[in-house]
């Protein structure tokens, strides 16, 4: 048997054309498409000037009606509101991925589900194999978890509005996990739904997820005499066997069954195996690898396609050219109810505990003022909604009040013209009002005050458990004396990020406002987290020492978005992508010291914006806050303390700012001016902006 890994060989000639998990990169990802080899070994690469267009159409449904609306009322029904989907054709290419703009605003008072499904029946369907729509969330469904949640005719995602609460998921902002589509780059494999036929195959209903490996990587053998020779796959990344992938992805893809192999026994590309059992219909879930000769004739596909869209581009008043293969339309399906059930009522800490612990209820109505003397636990897996109706939950030792363990989902709503709060009355507090650990936490019109942190969100380094992702909205915390929210991940213990949406909340607090957490040790990776402050209100009170954001992780996003934040230091970068839109950010602190590098934490500056680089992290900062201003009492709007900082990028787009900016942070479309008060304006050119 003649071991090859000719994949391999063949990939390193693509050009530059290389990039991280198989995936196109730069301005070649949207141009050129590499073939597999023929039998002669020979490699021939087709440059693409154009691209395939995908176009998206909406439709509102219910269990009554249905229509191509954008805009649908039906109050009586339960949702009264307004939807927006962004139809504009979208041009893609293999490897590329984007997302898909969607708003929605809720003008009931009442919460309410709005269900999504994409159909990708106009398809060619060759592209129904290769283009895929996913939610980026990580979800546990029957007790596996998984990385993100594909969206398909058979499958929903159910995104949460609060009551006159909105959903926005455009290109600045994301309240809720984004709404994605993604054309696999080499078509290796993927899960359909299907009946099997006799003679071993599957009769595809839809295909519902890629599967993916690192064909740079994967192993094949050639086996078989002249004539009838096959290439076998043997490894997926030089030593996973085909058994040992497809049974690690079984327990990780969100279904029911999961594939097991005796010991000694081979998987095989170009066979379905079953993950679900059929239903009554004779549909199961299946998996499929693609052989080699599968993935030969798929990229020809990918590179024929390719041909076509050029020529058509290049005549594009011809009537002869067949656009069913450059051309696709998907229908996002949409579905808005109302989400009620009716709550029991308790009127104890014991009583709320076992109420939770029973899990026979999943809304629980406070009827009293409570007091805690010990920690609630939201076990793992359970489902629980909290309404404070107005009534107060009081913890006086200095602990912990509520944990919600991996795997959970706590909802804390207040249906009452009262606010409901979360308080401590104990001394000099160190504990927190919510914790979390690799849970799901949503928070709206509710307040905490006096904790020494008000929300800790936090995730388990061990790769089987899910992350956190939390949402806060119409949410105050106040009198805190460490840090509003603190924040950590868990570094690459899981592929996706820890999660946290603050929207339209005043924090406050006498140390930090925001804070995460920079550790990288191989026992304590801290970094990986994705943080949208939006509409919100973050104010440090501290006389020294205290930040409005502290944003030290790396590997890491935030973004700011129309909101007003002050403190001794406004915010403090030393890891990650920090993006500023459309806010107001004040370094208020009374003495401006000059920067010096520290081991840990950060040096008063009292400047607006603060970039310390001695972490050797990767910072990204970009400011486009418009006529919004970008300054320090008695400081500097933005000071880069650095020795060799080529790690730092800074791109300036608009915003006022105290003093004359280095022209290397300026955008090449953006202009500083100098009033002769020494303020900066930095805006936009007219012509860019026509």
């Amino acid at each position: 048997m003649n071991k090859l890994n000719v994949l391999k060989q063949m990939k390193e000639l693509k050009l530059n054309n290389k990039a991280s998990k198989g995936a196109p990169s730069g301005e070649l990802a949207k141009l050129q498409k590499s073939i597999l080899m023929q039998a002669s070994l020979a490699l021939l690469t087709i440059v693409l000037t154009v691209v395939i267009l995908f176009a998206v159409t909406s439709a509102w449904y219910t269990n009554i009606v249905q229509t191509g609306g954008l805009v649908f009322n039906v109050e009586s029904w339960g949702f009264k509101g307004e939807v927006i989907i962004d139809e504009t054709p979208i041009t893609v290419a293999p490897g590329d991925s984007g997302a898909i703009y969607l708003t929605a605003q809720n003008e009931n008072e009442d919460i309410i589900e709005l269900n999504v499904n994409v159909q990708k029946t106009k398809f060619h369907s060759e592209m129904q194999k290769r283009l895929f729509f996913y939610v980026d969330a990580q979800t546990t469904r029957n007790g596996e978890t998984m990385e993100r949640v594909y969206v398909n005719s058979e499958e929903d995602y159910t995104y949460t509005l609060f009551g006159k609460g909105s959903l926005t998921l455009t290109e600045d902002v994301a309240n809720a996990p984004r709404l994605k589509w993604h054309w696999v780059y080499d078509l290796l494999g993927y899960y359909v739904l299907g009946t099997q036929l006799e003679d071993g195959t599957v009769k595809v209903k839809e295909y519902l997820r890629p599967i993916e490996y690192d064909l740079d990587s994967a192993t094949f053998s050639i086996v078989g005499e002249d004539g009838d020779l096959q290439v076998e796959l043997i490894t997926v990344d030089g030593t996973t066997t085909v058994a040992q992938f497809l049974t690690e992805l079984s327990e990780k893809d969100g279904y029911e069954g999961t594939l097991s192999f005796e010991e000694g026994t081979a998987a095989n590309a170009g066979v379905y195996y079953e993950i679900s059992a059929p239903d009554s219909d004779g549909c199961g879930i299946y998996a499929y690898l693609c052989t080699y000769s599968e993935i030969e004739t798929a990229t020809d596909w990918d590179t024929e396609t390719g041909e076509l869209a050029y020529t058509a581009a290049n005549n594009p008043e011809s009537t002869e050219i067949d656009t069913s293969q450059i051309i696709h339309e998907a229908d996002i399906n949409i579905s808005a109810q109302k989400s009620y059930i009716e709550p029991t009522a308790v009127s104890s800490a014991e009583d709320l505990q076992n109420a939770i612990d029973s899990g026979n209820t999943a809304v629980l109505s406070l009827e009293n003022d409570i007091s805690i003397t010990k920690m609630l636990t939201i076990p793992e897996g359970s489902d629980v909604t909290i309404d404070l109706n107005g009534k107060t939950i009081t913890r006086e030792e200095n602990t912990t009040s509520i944990e919600a363990k991996p795997g959970s989902s706590l909802t804390f709503i207040n249906t009452s013209e009262e606010r409901g709060k979360i308080v401590s009355t104990a001394q000099n507090a160190t504990n927190a009002a919510i914790r979390t650990i690799g849970a799901e936490l949503n928070m709206n019109g509710i307040d905490i005050e006096g904790f020494g942190y008000g929300v800790f969100v936090g995730d388990s380094l061990n790769n089987n458990t899910a992350d956190s992702t939390v949402r806060m909205v119409d949410c105050k915390i106040t009198n805190v004396p460490v840090c509003a929210v603190f924040i950590y991940g868990n570094g690459a213990a899981s592929e996706q990020k820890t999660q946290i949406v603050i929207e339209s909340c005043t924090l406050e607090s006498d140390g930090i406002v925001l804070c995460g957490n920079g550790s990288t040790s191989a026992t304590d990776a801290r970094w990986g987290t994705d943080i949208q402050v939006l509409n919100s209100t973050l104010i440090s009170n501290s006389l020294e020492g205290g930040a409005a954001v502290y944003h030290p992780q790396k590997n890491s996003t935030l973004t700011i978005y129309k909101s007003t934040l002050s403190g001794y230091t406004g915010v403090v970068v030393k890891g990650g992508s920090v993006n500023i839109i459309n806010s107001t950010v004040t370094g208020n602190g009374e003495t401006a010291n000059p920067a010096a590098f520290t081991g840990s934490g950060f040096a008063d500056t009292a400047d607006a914006i603060y970039i310390e680089t001695n972490y050797g992290f990767p910072i990204s900062v970009e400011i486009d806050c418009g006529t919004n201003m970008v300054t320090s009492i008695n400081g500097k709007s933005l000071q880069v303390y650095e020795e060799s900082a080529s790690q730092v990028k800074i791109n300036i787009i608009s915003g006022i700012f105290d003093e004359n900016l280095p022209e290397k942070y300026i955008n090449s479309n953006s202009t500083q001016t100098i009033d002769e008060s020494g303020t900066s304006i930095v805006s936009v050119n007219a012509s860019t902006t026509e």
